[in-house]
């Protein structure tokens, strides 16, 4: 019972209670109204009791609808929790009071987090504006929206969504909240991209198409084929700068194409095949026949359409119909006549059963049309197409046997290929000889001269047949060669009968040519599909035997191919390199670059093709290659860059120890040089050296010659060799050092090394010692100092320390202003006077420092002899007086 109900019952119970209240009070008791008063109280206890009933049914129904509702609610809470996609409940301005688990999971946040959280904290910046524009027209009364927005959750990457937003309105009509459906649309974006890709690709398949094909949205083209622009007589230039195609069909065709048109686009029920006339540039109309589909164009729909004309087709089609019509008119007219003569209604009869067969042929002949162009599109494959189209046309012409041969070693021969009918299949392979022997044979005259043939009673004609037709008894035969587009004859079918040898008519032949025709350009379509294989085939293969690198970058910058010998050089698998950004492979300046020169490749700009990098390997080795890079810009589409990388790592290695041993060969050179210019150096001093010796030599000589009369022979040949000896001994020194500068100190203690020890036994101990300090000079002054060092140690030995046991000599060397010094002191009993004036050593010593040294000798006494040589340092620069 309705609750309205039930509460008038309770108000007539009510009044009634009220009522009976009332007489009660007012009348004067009696049994008459006690028995009145039980009735209406009995009336008003039933309206009770009803109402308690129906109260207890309604609270049963109650309490089952909550159960319902619980469980419904339940349900609802299972579905919203556990659903694929994510779900949001929301207030009006997009403040989250529920997320499912699906939702967490996009957000990467928990279900408790997300409550009180706004939806736009999780929309990308750029989105943001249109995610307001789409609340404000729920807000405004919009009942549904749908939108696609970039979602940041909280520690990955941007995501792309699809959300759909309801808005939940109370009794007035006011939103009081908004639920969501949240979608990731990744994978739907990739597929849209490989989409894409295919397009293009379908585009390059279909341009080389005999059909014509259109791509239009709103009849504005967007691509058309040359084929298509052909059937209409335009350049696909023409067609492309028109704003509508619709001006291509007929006037009265053009509502019924736009209707078509917006029906698809809108997801409406649409016709995908259809006949209409069009105009051709020059005014003719023409019937086309078009099959159409809804595709996805530059990330927006579009229609794609595949159109034949038709017109051949419809005229036959429209002379079979006049033909069909005079028929019956004549059927009419003979009916008439029939009703006169029996006679003239046998004639009319064998008349109409005569047209009926020419119809019924006809028919056959345009099912056998359609039929063919059915199964030219059921496959690519020649050895698959060829059994098809020549069964398909034997049975829809109601042939009993045929064979397709194959013209082979250039028409000198055909061998079959296909068959169909009984006893046919073993002779497959069978060859049959064109040449001259056999030019009588039905086959070969077909063949030679490109035309249809038909002949019938072949038994009566011996040697028309081939041979295997002869093998099978067929008594009737007609051949259809098959005529490629270059002019040559490819093959022949050839159809026969074994029981009618009449069986094959004119009108046999001429519906032949056009089924010869449709199998051409089948096969020819085969033949291209075929050379596109045999491309891929040996693209594929040239580039797996490749020893360069070879990938492909797609307009997102993405590897889409590479080959195994980048496989080698990068060390990563082809699964893990593709889809890869092919910076990743690269450092992170030469990802700039590559980045930068691909942007620039995309604009059309010229960009160098050649580049020097290193490849980054997956074990972290740093690979140098050499790049190539060309781009791919299809026709119409967008452009990738084909790359090819040379490991130059052999000729790095090259080209550095190249370089190294350049180096090695240029210090050598300079080293050579030093050496040449020094021997020419050394070869020059020793040159002025031994002339200084040789002078020297005379010198001394010459002071020996003047003393000779003051000692032996003996004594004068010693002291000769004996100074002989401290020459060549300087000059071992200086040949030592290379002629080079040479520190003095050492040079003397070198030379006057031995003398104290060789003065013979019973001599004093002399201690030489030398001062610390070091002079350093070239060595032009040495063999003076030498000569003069020797004779001032060896006077000093030989007279300072008479009846001593030992004995000190100091040798100092040094600088006073712009003089060398060079300083033998003693701690003897000095020089004797005579000594000082007429030894030999003595005036060897002053002739040296006059004449090489250009300075003096002086002796004083100070404790012992003290012998001062004094030079200027001009005598260092220029050499002296030699």
């Amino acid at each position: 019972m309705p609750i309205d109900a039930f509460d008038r019952q309770i108000e007539v119970a009510r009044r009634q209670l009220a009522q009976i209240r009332q007489r009660a009070n007012t009348l004067q008791p009696s049994p008459e109204l006690g028995r009145e008063a039980l009735a209406h109280l009995a009336d008003a206890l039933d309206y009770l009791q009803a109402a308690v009933a129906e109260i207890s049914l309604q609270h049963k129904e109650l309490a089952a609808a909550r159960h319902v509702l619980e469980a419904e609610r339940q349900r609802y809470r299972e579905l919203f929790e556990f659903a694929p996609d994510g779900y949001l409940v929301t207030d009006p301005f997009g403040l989250i009071r529920e997320a499912n688990r699906s939702a967490a999971h996009l957000l990467q946040l928990s279900q408790s987090y997300l409550v009180g959280k706004p939806v736009s904290l999780f929309i990308e910046a750029a989105d943001r504006q249109a995610f307001w524009a789409v609340l404000a027209r729920l807000q405004s009364g919009a009942v549904r929206q749908e939108c696609e927005v970039t979602v940041r959750p909280r520690n990955g990457a941007p995501i792309p969504m699809e959300l759909r937003i309801t808005a939940v309105h109370d009794g007035a009509g006011r939103v009081v909240g908004l639920r969501w459906l949240m979608r990731d649309i990744s994978a739907q974006r990739q597929t849209e991209a490989a989409l894409r890709a295919s397009e293009a690709r379908f585009r390059n398949l279909v341009e080389g198409s005999i059909q014509g094909v259109i791509i239009h949205r709103y009849f504005k083209p967007l691509f058309v084929n040359r084929a298509y622009a052909a059937i209409f007589g335009y350049t696909p230039e023409e067609l492309l700068a028109l704003e509508s195609t619709l001006v291509l069909f007929a006037p009265e065709a053009r509502a019924r194409l736009q209707a078509y048109h917006e029906a698809r686009l809108h997801g409406e029920p649409a016709p995908t095949h259809y006949e209409a006339q069009g105009l051709r540039k020059d005014g003719v109309r023409i019937w086309l026949e078009t099959r159409v589909r809804v595709i996805e164009w530059d990330g927006a729909l579009a229609i794609q359409g595949t159109v034949v004309d038709i017109t051949a087709r419809k005229q036959a089609e429209a002379a079979l119909r006049r033909a069909h019509a005079e028929l019956e008119q004549q059927v009419q007219e003979r009916t008439a006549a029939l009703m006169h003569t029996n006679v003239e209604l046998r004639a009319e009869i064998a008349e109409r059963r005569r047209a009926e067969a020419a119809l019924a042929a006809g028919t056959r002949f345009l099912k056998a049309q359609a039929e063919v162009a059915r199964v030219a599109l059921s496959s690519l494959h020649p050895g698959v197409l060829w059994p098809r189209l020549l069964e398909t046309i034997g049975r829809a012409q109601g042939y009993a046997y045929g064979v397709l041969w194959r013209v082979v070693d250039d028409g000198a021969a055909a061998v079959v290929v296909a068959s169909f009918g009984p006893r046919t299949a073993s002779h497959l392979g069978v060859r049959q000889a064109l040449g001259e022997a056999d030019a009588d044979t039905v086959l070969a005259q077909a063949i030679r001269s490109g035309q249809p043939l038909f002949c019938n009673r072949l038994q009566e004609q011996p040697g028309r047949a081939p041979m295997s037709a002869q093998a099978l008894g067929v008594k009737a035969l007609l051949i259809l060669p098959l005529i490629h587009r270059t002019g040559r004859v490819i093959a022949a079918m050839a159809f026969g009968d074994y029981d009618d040898p009449e069986r094959f008519s004119e009108e046999d032949r001429m519906q032949g040519a056009v089924l010869a025709s449709q199998v051409t350009q089948a096969l020819e379509n085969s033949e291209l599909f075929g050379q596109v294989q045999r491309l891929q085939e040996q693209y594929r293969a040239v580039t797996e035997s490749m020893r360069d690198a070879v990938y492909i970058v797609n307009e997102a910058g993405r590897i889409v191919f590479a080959n195994a010998a980048f496989e080698q050089l990068t060390g990563y698998r082809r699964e893990e390199v593709l889809n890869r950004p092919s910076t990743d492979f690269f450092d992170s300046d030469l990802a700039l670059l590559m980045e930068h020169q691909r942007q620039r490749a995309l604009r059309g700009e010229c960009v160098s093709p050649h580049l020097e990098a290193e490849v980054m390997g997956r074990d972290g080795r740093r690979i140098p290659v050499e790049l190539a890079v060309a781009s791919l810009a299809p026709e119409g589409g967008k452009r990738g860059r084909l790359v090819v990388a040379r490991d130059v790592s052999a000729r790095k290695r090259a080209e550095a120890e190249s370089a190294r041993r350049n180096q090695e060969l240029l210090r050598l050179y300079e080293q050579v040089e030093r050496d040449r210019t020094m021997k020419a150096a050394l070869l020059k001093e020793l040159n002025h050296r031994v002339r200084n010796n040789l002078a020297v030599i005379v010198g001394l000589l010459e002071i020996e010659r003047e003393r000779a009369h003051l000692r032996t022979a003996d004594e004068a040949l010693s002291a000769c060799g004996a100074r002989l000896k401290a020459i060549a001994r300087a000059h071992d020194l200086l040949a030592a050092s290379a002629f080079a500068a040479v520190d003095l100190r050492a040079f003397l203690d070198a030379m006057v090394e031995g003398i104290g020890r060789a003065s013979g036994p019973g001599a004093p101990h002399i201690e030489i010692a030398y001062d610390e300090a070091s002079l350093w000079l070239p060595p032009k002054p040495y063999l003076a100092m030498a000569c003069i060092a020797h004779e001032l140690v060896l006077n000093a030995v030989k007279h300072a320390f008479r009846g001593r046991q030992r004995g000190r000599i100091q040798v100092r060397v040094g600088e006073e202003g712009e003089h060398y010094i060079l300083e033998v002191r003693d701690d003897g009993v000095g020089i004797p006077t005579e000594a000082a004036d007429s030894g030999a050593g003595l005036e060897i010593v002053a002739t040296l420092c006059r004449t090489d040294l250009r300075g003096e000798c002086q002796f004083l006494l100070d404790g012992g002899t003290v012998a001062r040589v004094i030079f200027p340092k001009a005598v260092v620069v220029d050499g002296g007086g030699v």
